[in-house]
């Protein structure tokens, strides 16, 4: 999945507020900041992809580093 097809899934997703997303075997690298206007997810499915790097603002308070 291309950055543009992600960013236009998240749009979508949040303009239906979906609880429940898949995004499974997309090759994800990251997470755009965008994904924090998911304000009704509650079911992220992430499973097989390299995600390696989350917006800080959508990691929870202890992944977050210090430095």
């Amino acid at each position: 999945m291309t950055d543009e097809e992600l960013l236009r899934v998240i749009e979508q997703a949040s303009t239906d507020k979906i609880e429940d997303l898949d995004l499974s075997e997309q090759g994800l690298r990251s997470l755009p900041p965008e994904s924090g206007t998911l304000k009704t997810l509650r079911l992220p499915h992430l499973n097989r992809n390299r995600i390696r790097d989350i917006a800080s603002d959508l990691a929870p308070t202890s992944q977050r580093s210090l430095s």
